[in-house]
């Protein structure tokens, strides 16, 4: 395969269990053969969104051009006071619609305990069908309950997580299947001889 998948974390904090979720999911995608790369949004540095900025920050165009790249997108938000990341709204509000339209994308949301995390991947499914991505219906929620470690002191999701995040790996790869066979996202990426 030479799609390219573009995983985004929504979390500024250094170790951060959104980029550990996400990581998880990008070591399946590069099993299945899919080139990736993992954007943390904070590394953008946008300012606040102004719609009456003139001209676009570095790093507006650069999220931009990667968003443009990628057959398909994991994105990966922490889930704060019941919602998304303001970062992650930061940076799609500096979009236009057009640059999701029949865009496959995953979500996963890391939250504080069990039975939060919902909020936050509705707010962003309610924001993504605004702008006719193709958000996909498996989605996952992880928590540091979800974490163990094995007798060599590594740290890795257990294994209803690890199961629960592949799935929507694969949710992701079969709905950028389908949006090819409809002809709606190329198949001949490639990062070194793309066309502008």
């Amino acid at each position: 395969m030479s799609e390219h998948i573009l995983l985004v974390c929504g979390s500024l904090k250094e170790e951060s269990l959104t980029r550990f979720a996400l990581q998880t999911v990008e070591r399946f995608l590069l099993d299945k053969e899919y080139t990736t790369s993992i954007l943390n949004v904070g590394d953008l540095n946008l300012p606040i969104f102004d719609p009456d900025q003139v001209k676009l920050p570095v790093g507006a165009q650069s999220w931009i051009e990667q968003i443009e790249l990628a057959s398909g997108l994991v994105i990966g938000t922490p889930e704060y006071h019941g919602g998304f990341s303001g970062a992650i709204k930061n940076a799609i509000d500096y979009t236009k619609t057009e640059l999701w339209k029949d865009k496959p994308i995953a979500l996963i949301a890391a939250a504080g305990g069990y039975r939060t995390g919902i909020n936050s991947l509705n707010g962003l499914r309610l924001i993504f069908r605004n702008v006719y991505a193709r958000t996909i219906n498996e989605q996952a929620v992880c928590s540091k309950y979800d974490l163990e470690e094995d007798e060599d002191g590594d740290v890795d999701f257990n294994e209803v997580m690890l199961g629960q995040l592949y799935r929507v790996a694969e949710g992701l790869l079969r709905e950028m299947q389908f949006a090819r066979q409809l002809g709606l996202i190329r198949s001949d990426f490639s990062l070194a001889n793309r066309e502008r």
